[in-house]
């Protein structure tokens, strides 16, 4: 039933992704004071090497940036789909609106990842996270504001998902997600 379920689930993965955030933080300031995670370049791997050793905090770096790479594969899958969907919609050219024989969408996917190379190749990993960051928080800005868009434009449409709060017809929920996304977009 998925009605139930994907709410419960989805409820879940936030609050066990959050307390293991909670958790990180809080021993990480534990074992070095606030003030100088705040003006780390790379926080945590300085945490590593005041608790343990140079080569924990190596190794969390190279973990760190398979991470980034594993964000950006995420985003040049979903990216891809969102070109397709709007080249189909006919809001970007209907080139990328084509799909190969197994209903990939090819030509979105090696758009962006040209895109994308062409960033990496950049040479400035940080700038590339942060690039990657802004994407993330472009699609959450994005979600959250079509959630707001279509419940204030289409109030009748019967819907399996629901959100519980509104406030003049506005989801709280989503409201505080475009809020939240501003703010960490402004202060990342």
């Amino acid at each position: 039933d998925p009605t139930s379920t994907i709410p419960r689930a989805i409820l879940l993965a936030v609050g066990v992704t959050s307390l293991l955030y909670l958790t990180v933080a809080m021993v990480a300031t534990a074992v070095v004071p606030w003030e100088e995670l705040a003006v780390s370049s790379a926080p945590l791997a300085l945490v590593m090497r005041t608790a343990a050793n140079e080569r924990l905090a190596d190794a969390l770096s190279v973990v760190a940036l398979f991470a980034t790479f594993n964000t950006v594969l995420l985003l040049l899958a979903t990216g891809a789909r969102i070109t397709y969907g709007m080249a189909h919609r006919r809001l970007l050219p209907g080139v990328l609106a084509r799909v190969s024989g197994r209903g990939t969408p090819w030509l979105a996917t090696l758009a962006l990842t040209g895109i994308a190379a062409a960033f990496v190749l950049s040479g400035n990993i940080g700038y590339v996270a942060q690039v990657t960051n802004f994407a993330v928080f472009g699609q959450f800005l994005a979600v959250n504001a079509a959630v707001i868009a279509l419940r204030r434009s289409q109030r009748d449409r019967v819907r399996p998902f629901t959100i519980r709060g509104t406030i003049a017809g506005v989801p709280v929920v989503a409201a505080v997600g475009v809020a939240g996304t501003l703010l960490f977009a402004v202060f990342m």
